[in-house]
């Protein structure tokens, strides 16, 4: 009787032993795999709902970024149109008439200089997809300087009136410097004054061939009318 009992002893350790091992292998290989892959779901749900939300914010606010790229576009726009696509002998020569006949000062003759690389720069340009969305490109833009140098005569309120000329002319120029000579005999100033004109290259804007036909050639002033 107590061989039996010993035996039923023996039996449940070992079945014991057994539910331990079962439950061992149940945590090991089924119960923690099962965590960790809940984990790393409930991490990938993080970053799915983060860009969920990232988008949302963006597609409310999608017509703001579009105001924002084409405010962009037009003051870059309104930057690049007061620069000329380039400035030439015979564009300075119409310029140079121009101011004569509004002016109604002399400005007997004119020198050039060749256009000077300032900088070159790489500007940002926003496309248009198909879909509606845009692309960001960029182009090679060189901004050029040339200096004009005139000889002048003119009484004050037309040397006054030349400055505002410039200041409101529609292309990028200013007036590097101005000398002033007075003629008591004439009650004149007379001088020379240096522009700076400005062009860049690398845009769509093309260059225009100015009409000179009202300006007389074989005279000894040429910007005689």
């Amino acid at each position: 009787m107590e061989k039996k009992k010993g035996n039923e002893l023996q039996i449940f350790l070992l079945m014991l032993v057994l539910v331990i091992l079962m439950v061992i292998v149940s945590v090991n290989y089924l119960y923690l795999p099962l965590v960790e892959e809940k984990q790393q779901l409930q991490e990938e749900n993080y970053v799915l709902n983060v860009r969920l939300i990232e988008l949302t914010n963006m597609s409310v606010n999608e017509n703001f970024y579009k105001d924002e790229i084409n405010k962009s576009r037009a003051s870059m726009s309104e930057v690049l149109d007061r620069y000329s696509a380039g400035n030439t002998p015979e564009k300075s020569i119409k310029l140079v008439s121009d101011m004569e006949e509004t002016l109604k000062m002399k400005i007997p003759t004119v020198t050039f200089s060749s256009p000077n690389v300032l900088t070159s720069v790489k500007m940002p340009v926003v496309r248009d997809a198909e879909d509606g969305s845009y692309s960001i490109g960029y182009y090679d833009v060189t901004l050029l300087q040339e200096t004009l140098s005139a000889n002048y005569s003119c009484d004050y309120n037309q040397l006054k009136s030349l400055v505002d000329y410039v200041n409101a002319y529609p292309e990028r120029m200013n007036i590097e410097s101005i000398a002033v000579n007075y003629d008591s005999e004439t009650d004149l100033l007379g001088g020379n004054i240096v522009f700076n004109l400005y062009a860049v290259t690398g845009t769509d804007k093309q260059y225009t061939e100015p009409e000179i036909s009202n300006i007389r050639l074989g005279e000894d002033n040429i910007f005689s009318k």
